[in-house]
């Protein structure tokens, strides 16, 4: 996993204008997620209580994710790309969606009716 990172902070210094090996269906992000998958795979996770916590709120962030991305990009203008140092804005840009995704997936949580029915 560590040799992955690596790998693609090397060919971000290599091809500073493309970032294509770094799209959703680039093999490094495929061999990325397998890795993550392998290593997850074995892990006990019924000791963890708060992994169920987390678990409820992950299909609302999958489906509200976007909705924070296009606003950042379409109407404040800001991509991970415009950061000078482009791991740690793609870096910060993920902390900040996670973040901010999981929260509104909460709060969404709290409403009676979207949890019932949506959520």
């Amino acid at each position: 996993m560590i040799a992955e990172i690596i790998t693609i902070v090397i060919m971000n210094l290599m091809l500073k204008d493309a970032l294509s090996y770094l799209s959703y269906d680039s093999p490094i992000i495929a061999f990325l997620a397998v890795t993550l998958f392998l290593i997850l795979k074995d892990f006990k996770f019924n000791e963890y209580n708060w992994l169920w916590e987390i678990d409820r709120l992950c299909f609302c962030v999958y489906l509200i994710h976007p909705v924070f991305i296009n606003f950042m990009y379409k109407f404040i203008k800001i991509t991970p790309l415009n950061i000078k140092i482009i791991p740690i804005g793609i870096v910060m840009f993920f902390l900040i969606f996670v973040i901010v995704s999981f929260m509104s997936s909460w709060i969404l949580n709290k409403i009676p009716i979207l949890r019932k029915n949506v959520l």
